[in-house]
């Protein structure tokens, strides 16, 4: 039985396909086995293969349907539940409302460990690898603007608070606080920030993550 996150319906129509040509070799086997004369064996092959795939094509079909329809609805309630718990996590931060984060600088550094950028970290929205640079996006003055720095996510992963931030991809590290929406499925999760338009993909290694990142402390 596949999991949620690793079924599609091109891996079940496969694994149907492979059911019914197990069926049809057993079947042209037991047929050679016990019938004294089976005539020619690629006429029998055809008529156990065609007896076989139209017996078997109609329940096949309703059950590729139907899982597909089960797996749909179990990845929206899955979403469902992140915006919820998005909503109450959100409500949390209102009530709290920042004065611990806003006394938290953010010092984004060049490879050369030169600091490029320093902002409090409800300002900091995003940074996107690109290559040997990283787009920084920030909320400055009611505007959001973007700086190139020269250096790798990773190294600047090790500098941000993990109360803060997330590494939800491998070219993407979020300000959690930021999300407004999630969408998608297990295999296709995304993120909407405040501010910002462009949707943030999540790793399939990281959407399990994000359920208990949303959750309230």
């Amino acid at each position: 039985m596949m999991s949620e996150e690793d079924w599609t319906v091109g891996k079940e129509f496969l694994l149907v396909i492979t059911v019914l040509c197990t069926i049809v070799i057993l079947t042209l086997f037991g047929s050679l086995a016990f019938m004294s004369e089976t005539g020619n064996i690629t006429t029998l092959f055809i008529k156990t293969a065609g007896l076989t795939i139209g017996i078997g094509i109609f329940p096949i079909t309703i059950s590729i349907l139907f899982e597909q329809f089960r797996h749909q609805k179990s990845q929206l309630a899955r979403v469902s539940q992140l915006t919820s718990s998005l909503e109450k996590r959100n409500h949390q931060l209102e009530k709290e409302k920042s004065e611990n984060s806003d006394s938290i600088k953010v010092l984004v550094k060049s490879e050369k460990n030169d600091v490029e950028l320093q902002l409090d970290a409800p300002e900091l929205i995003f940074i996107k690898s690109d290559g040997n640079y990283l787009e920084v996006y920030f909320k400055r003055n009611d505007r959001v603007e973007k700086k190139l720095v020269r250096n790798k996510l990773k190294s600047i992963e090790t500098d941000l608070s993990s109360k803060h931030f997330f590494r939800c991809h491998n070219r993407y590290i979020i300000n959690y606080r930021r999300i407004v929406k999630v969408e998608g499925n297990a295999r296709n999760l995304s993120l909407f920030l405040k501010d910002v338009e462009e949707p943030i993909p999540v790793s399939r290694t990281k959407a399990n993550n994000i359920e208990d990142f949303l959750k309230p402390a």
